[in-house]
């Protein structure tokens, strides 16, 4: 005798891919945390996204704009813990908090939304 699933296919593919959104912005947002990897690999992100939006993109100037800004909003989260940092330790861990919701904003709104287009399947595609 066959248990009987807890949840269908559908509603499995729904969780993984809700848990897929919310892991892979947390996990942008922390990663840009580090100064290093904010350089580095923000780089190669950015190079790598540049690929995709010249070859999958119908609309290649607005595109670039909103990668640019992004970009731009990263690199001004990284100065932030050195420009809200005080006489005392707070400021710093402000500055932090204030860069991760920074990379928070870009990762759901830019890199989501206004770019989220180039990683979306199409609807005919499986």
């Amino acid at each position: 005798m066959q248990k009987p699933k807890i949840a269908s296919q559908q509603d499995q593919e729904k969780r993984g891919a809700a848990f897929e959104k919310l892991f892979g912005v947390l996990g942008f947002a922390m990663f840009m945390l580090i100064p290093l990897i904010n350089a580095v690999i923000g780089m190669f992100m950015f190079i790598f996204i540049a690929m995709k939006i010249m070859s999958a993109s119908a609309q290649r100037a607005v595109d670039f704009l909103w990668l640019c800004v992004g970009s731009a909003a990263c690199m001004f989260g990284f100065f932030l813990p050195a420009i809200c940092d005080g006489p005392t330790a707070s400021g710093m861990k402000i500055g932090f908090f204030l860069e991760f919701a920074l990379n928070i904003l870009v990762a759901i709104f830019i890199l989501g939304g206004r770019l989220g287009h180039l990683w979306r399947k199409p609807e005919g595609a499986a």
